[in-house]
């Protein structure tokens, strides 16, 4: 909980400018395209992280696959495995999310700027 009030207050003042793209981002008519929109969730995911005081290292990202899809399965044991994902990977990835994230304030845009597919667990 700590580390998530420490990235709360180090990114307050970037909030306006953040919330802003988030909406314009977003929006029906937007003209962003997805590398647009995961490189600005990305940035933000570095910012959360950098005021979190959240040191990312990873390895094997070579073994990734280069021309086609793959999937990962973090397994929550923590907090921020999902912000580690979209910290290391830098080409667009697509959650997948329970259906109830999907009507979370911020969260639930932010997965709909990455064309999350969402699932319903019943």
């Amino acid at each position: 909980m700590r580390r998530i009030v420490l990235m709360f207050i180090a990114n307050l003042f970037r909030l306006p400018y953040m919330l802003f793209k988030l909406f314009t981002m977003t929006a029906k008519n937007s003209h962003y395209s997805k590398e647009e929109r995961y490189a600005f969730v990305n940035r933000f995911v570095h910012w959360a992280n950098w005021g979190g005081r959240v040191k990312v290292t990873a390895d094997g990202l070579e073994n990734l696959p280069s021309d086609d899809g793959f999937i990962l399965y973090p397994n929550h044991q923590g907090m921020f495995d999902v912000l580690t994902l979209l910290h290391v990977i830098t080409r667009p990835i697509s959650p997948i999310a329970k259906i109830e994230t999907k009507y979370v304030a911020l969260l639930g845009r932010v997965l709909r700027m990455l064309d999350s597919e969402f699932m319903d667990r019943s």
